[in-house]
């Protein structure tokens, strides 16, 4: 099925503190789910990686400590955090503490004492340049929730003894002093670096005048010559050179209809979904006992529907059953059929590129290993990875993928002016297929023969009609 894309209070937790390297037993209270929340246009979801801050808080004892004790009460803290350091290098943040300690955490002689706490945190920030309000955090027991989920922990500085003598000695107590020292939360993002593949025997699509038909609509009729594109025309008139690389639906084209095209001398791309997944086919048609949507159902990978397709749903590319239930769809419908290569359609969900996904906001680290991981897969099964629309996104995504990719198909990338993004894939001998819909050839044709793109205007449902540029 073809999809088209280019319209573009926390309560808080317990926290078990680190007190000069002495654990303090946390005070757990009630959690709740917390997200990021967007502002103007910026990034929303979970923030990415890990953070480590410092801080300076003001406490203020509920009984003032003097030499004979005190600070028995709650101890309100609010403070700020500065000099945020995070993992993953496209984020920026600067925030406020407030909460909590169960009691004094400091004694009159300057002494740590250990005293259970809970505390909240507010970020404000950016994410690759995307302006946001990233909604609290809370941390308990050693883990962080919230906006950082992951690994927390919290080290106090001792005060200085010339701080607290003079207000313990004095007549109304220590009723307020400030404590700094250093706050982490999260889990570092750990990235699978996008590098060239190691030699391999699989068909990588090269740049330069390369015909081709995409047909979506069903299963490929052989024998039909508008489905196959042999009846077409050039702009100027003339016979368009036959197809010399069919895009076509993994799961309605039988191995015999791949057979068929290789022995034409054509070669065989096999569309997929990685995004989202949809009940499109029955498992008898998908030649399995479970689709591949109800196993992705059954282990909780289905999250909000995607826009305009009520039977499609985001699929949590986080989730390791994700990864396999996909790599069994490349493996089952691709492989064993005899592609030469995979499309890979909305393989760009992250930042809420193609809406929002029902799994907070996946980074572009976490598509850039997802993607890393498929096309891996795709190559040790001897199948070249079509990456798709990855310019839409407006970050440099495509040229961040292209080192593993081996080709790229667009649409509308005239129409939109993001050709340009696809640079990279023309100058190491990777073709570029583009889409166009709305557009005249008249109005692209010129420029894609001129970069060596491989332009094309197809009917929207892409049911077989066609006016290749060349």
């Amino acid at each position: 099925m073809q999809r088209r894309r280019k319209a573009r209070a926390l309560p808080s937790v317990g926290l078990a503190i680190l007190l000069m390297g002495f654990a303090v037993a946390p005070v757990i209270a009630t959690q709740s789910a917390a997200y990021a929340v967007a502002r103007s246009s910026g990034f929303s979801g979970p923030a990415p990686g890990k953070v480590t801050c410092s801080y300076l808080a003001k406490v203020t004892f509920s009984s003032p400590l003097t030499t004979a004790g005190g600070g028995t009460g709650f101890a309100p803290v609010k403070g700020k955090l500065s000099n945020c350091q995070a993992t993953s290098s496209g984020l920026s943040v600067s925030g406020k503490i407030n909460g909590w300690f169960g009691g004094s955490p400091v004694t009159c002689s300057a002494a740590l004492t250990g005293a259970p706490a809970a505390f909240s945190l507010t970020w404000k920030g950016s994410y690759y340049g995307r302006r946001g309000k990233f909604s609290g955090s809370s941390v308990g027991g050693g883990n962080a929730f919230g906006s950082f989920g992951g690994p927390a922990s919290f080290t106090v500085g001792a005060p200085y003894a010339s701080t607290v003598s003079p207000g313990c000695v004095s007549k109304r107590g220590l009723k307020k002093i400030e404590l700094s020292g250093t706050v982490t939360l999260g889990t570092p993002v750990v990235i699978i670096p996008v590098t060239p593949p190691p030699p391999g025997s699989w068909w990588t699509a090269p740049s330069g005048n390369l015909p081709w038909q995409w047909y979506l609509a069903g299963a490929l009729n052989l024998g039909d010559t508008t489905e196959m594109g042999t009846n077409d025309k050039l702009p100027n008139g003339s016979t368009a050179p036959d197809p010399v690389v069919y895009d076509i639906d993994a799961i309605e084209n039988p191995k015999s209809t791949v057979t068929q095209l290789h022995l034409n001398g054509a070669h065989a791309i096999c569309y997929i979904e990685v995004g989202t997944a949809g009940t499109y086919y029955t498992a008898a048609e998908e030649g399995i006992g479970t689709s591949y949507y109800d196993q992705l159902s059954a282990d909780g990978d289905l999250g909000a529907t995607l826009a305009g397709y009520p039977q499609e749903k985001f699929v949590n590319i986080n989730s390791p059953s994700t990864v396999s239930i996909i790599e069994a769809m490349i493996q089952q419908q691709c492989a064993n059929k005899g592609f030469d290569a995979v499309e890979t359609d909305l393989d760009e969900t992250y930042n809420n590129n193609e809406g929002t996904t029902g799994f907070g906001t996946f980074t572009e680290g976490q598509e850039q290993n997802y993607l890393v991981t498929l096309g891996t897969y795709m190559h040790s099964l001897d199948m070249g990875w079509i990456a798709k629309n990855l310019d839409d996104t407006g970050d440099g995504f495509a040229a961040t993928m292209e080192p593993l990719a081996d080709g790229m198909i667009t649409e509308q990338c005239n129409q939109f002016g993001t050709c340009g993004q696809l640079s990279s894939y023309l100058s190491n001998n990777k073709a570029v297929f583009n889409a166009e819909y709305n557009l005249a050839t008249s109005a692209f044709c010129a420029s894609d023969n001129t970069k060596d793109i491989n332009g094309a205007l197809f009917k929207v449902a892409l049911n077989g009609p066609r006016s290749p540029c060349r």
